[in-house]
Formats: structure tokens, sequence, C-alpha cells
């Protein structure tokens, strides 16, 4: 993988092939209060059960599935249902906490976004070799997609960007 530039947050993903512990592989983990926090400032109510789902996905040190997700709040948490988590990844999605990326295979993850970033667009260079993520911030990539949407008297309120490609490491 590419050493991030100074604005860029490095994510790997569930990889074929990479140790469990890789540690290159890692994403930052926090205990979910920062996201927590964010809900409530929101106006948005925060149960015991949402509270449960939100600090599953603050310590989750890889994108993760919908499925995994599940799991890992049935170890913690065995009394919030399924319903639960993914009304509450649907929510954390709506409020900008996540973005759901679709090209890491046949099922759609998530990664965690960083709630003091503006809500910007958002860009991610995933290897399709060994799943690594990393999300880039690039004005100028922005800014031309802003232009295309601007020629076609498009008013765009919010992008998501995936290059699906090889990382240097493979």
């Amino acid at each position: 993988m590419p050493q991030p530039r100074s604005g860029d947050i490095e994510y790997q993903a569930m990889g074929q092939g990479l140790s469990a512990d890789c540690q290159k592989c890692r994403v930052p983990v926090s205990d979910g209060g920062t996201l927590i926090q964010w809900l409530r400032l929101a106006g948005l109510q925060v149960t015991p059960a949402r509270a449960a789902v939100v600090r599953a996905v603050a310590s989750q040190a890889r994108p993760f599935t919908a499925g995994q997700l599940c799991t890992a709040v049935a170890m913690e948490a065995p009394s919030v249902g399924r319903a639960t988590v993914f009304r509450t990844l649907e929510l954390l999605e709506a409020q900008g906490l996540l973005d759901r990326l679709y090209s890491l295979g046949s099922h759609v993850s998530y990664v965690v976004r960083d709630p003091a970033r503006p809500p910007r667009l958002h860009q991610y260079l995933v290897c399709a070799a060994c799943n690594g993520v990393t999300e880039i911030a690039d004005d100028r990539l922005e800014g031309a997609l802003l232009a295309v949407a601007g020629r076609h008297a498009f008013r765009a309120e919010g992008m998501l960007v995936e290059i699906l490609g090889r990382c240097p490491a493979c």
C-alpha cells in the first residue's frame, strides 16, 4: 500500500491471504464515544441497544460487512437483534458517519468516516487483490466531478468514489 499523504486515512479490508493480526491492515478503533456524541448532538436518541451497535462499529479494525457486525454485536450484547444492527447501520450512513463500499466483493462493506471531517466527497482506492482500502482526499478530483455535475445542471449533494485496481504491494 502507498503511504498515505497528510490528510489521508488508510483502510485495509478483510483480505484473503492477509494475517488476521497484520498491523498494516488495521484502522484506528475507538470506544464509539465520538459517534454516540455526534448522534446525540444531532438530536437522535441513543438507546442502550443502539449504543452497543455504535461501539461495535467503532471497534472494527477493518472495513466490515453487516453480517460481521451482527456477529460482533452478538458477542458483546446478545440481546441486541439483527434488525437493530441494520437500522443503526442505515442511521449511521444517513448521518454521514459511515460509507458503504461496493467493490470489496459480493457483500457490501462499511468504513467509518471521521466525524470531524467535513461532509465532502469521499474517495477510496480499493485493491482487487488484497481488499485494501485507502481513503484519499483529492481536491482536483472533487472539483472535476462537481464541474461535470454542473455542466449537466445537476446539483451534487454527496459523492462516493471507489477506484478499483491494485495497490503497489500486489
